[in-house]
């Protein structure tokens, strides 16, 4: 993918793409010297976008999910709260329900590295829900699904039905990292693994 060419603004989509790849690779890979180079790239591409915007949406709001899940495993929550936020706001402007997801499943990760595993559930539903089906071969579906389950044991299958549940708006709403965060879940009681 990098060796390929492409000019003006599809060579920054594809330099970015081709960062999101490498990051999923490395969060099931567990590399964390690479993780933080890739997540320092990502940043750069992700500034030269510069303000969300409907034309580079689809690109930042997964460049974003992916420099969250990396900031997460590198634990840089200041950064990952930022790309969170910037990355929902990036998929609101797609409409685009599978970009929807993705941000929704790291807005999930997110939560649950804020102690709020029984929310993080929900938004895995929620993620589901906005894909159009479950993801049961997705390496990091599969590692945050189990660290969930650890983390709530049966609880998480009513969690998870819970958000599978909601309608495209309501779980396009619930995965508002804002939300995510001021919602009835438990509070850090517990210091959860890097996912």
């Amino acid at each position: 993918m990098r060796e390929t060419r492409s000019y003006g603004a599809g060579e920054m989509l594809r330099n970015l793409l081709a960062d999101v790849t490498e990051a999923a690779i490395i969060l099931v890979d567990g590399d964390d010297g690479a993780a933080q180079v890739v997540h320092g790239r990502l940043h750069e591409l992700l500034a030269g976008l510069g303000e969300p915007n409907v034309y580079h949406a689809h690109g930042a709001a997964v460049g974003h999910a992916a420099a969250a899940a990396l900031a997460l495993r590198l634990g840089c929550d200041a950064d990952a709260d930022e790309h969170v936020v910037v990355g929902y706001r990036q998929a609101l402007l797609t409409n685009d329900r599978p970009i929807l997801a993705a941000v929704g499943l790291a807005v999930a990760g997110w939560a649950r590295d804020r102690g709020r595993a029984r929310e993080a559930a929900v938004l895995v539903g929620a993620a589901a829900r906005l894909r159009g089906t479950d993801d049961p071969t997705s390496p990091l579906v599969i590692r945050l699904t189990e660290a969930l389950r650890a983390d709530l044991g049966a609880e998480f299958d009513a969690c998870y039905a819970e958000g599978v549940a909601l309608d495209a708006a309501a779980a396009t709403a619930r995965i508002d990292p804002a939300r995510a965060l001021s919602s009835s879940g438990r509070h850090r009681d517990q210091v959860p693994s890097r996912w």
